[in-house]
């Protein structure tokens, strides 16, 4: 898909594939989608306190404490520092499933109060949270912080 998109070359959204091959993972990224659809993110995951399950990403997640979030909706939250250079940040969005990914995008755009209430400044933070459809259109509309 990503081939099929032609963006002007001072566009600052890249790729993974192209940040991968143009070689510019030392810098500051915000990645969108889990390890099984983004690359760097599938690198990072590693360094993440909440992490997609290492033995089988579409497992769901893991936190620091064991504890398995595993529906589609679910999605982490996460800031690290950047591993490809520790002076740069890496913020990630992403999801167990695609809806996962949007709740984690519509838990930061539309609830950041919410979402973002326990992070205090910190280099390594993360948060799970849950994606729901409160008004039974089939779409995400609300979240909940599950970790």
């Amino acid at each position: 898909m990503g081939q099929l998109c032609k963006v002007p070359s001072d566009f600052v959204v890249k790729l993974d594939v192209d940040v991968k091959t143009e070689k510019e993972e030392k810098q500051n990224l915000i990645l969108i989608g889990g390890p099984g659809t983004n690359l760097l993110t599938s690198d990072v995951n590693h360094y993440l306190p909440t992490k997609f399950n290492e033995k089988n990403i579409w497992a769901g997640l893991v936190d620091s404490q064991g504890r398995a979030f595993n529906t589609d909706r679910d999605a982490v939250i996460a800031r690290i520092k950047n591993p490809f250079d520790p002076s740069k940040v890496v913020i990630v969005l992403a999801g167990v499933r695609t809806v996962g990914t949007k709740s984690a995008i519509i838990g930061l755009v539309n609830f950041p109060d919410k979402v973002l209430a326990d992070y205090k400044g910190e280099e390594t933070w993360a948060v799970a949270i849950r994606g729901f459809d409160l008004d039974g259109d089939g779409k995400v509309d609300s979240v909940e912080v599950v970790s």
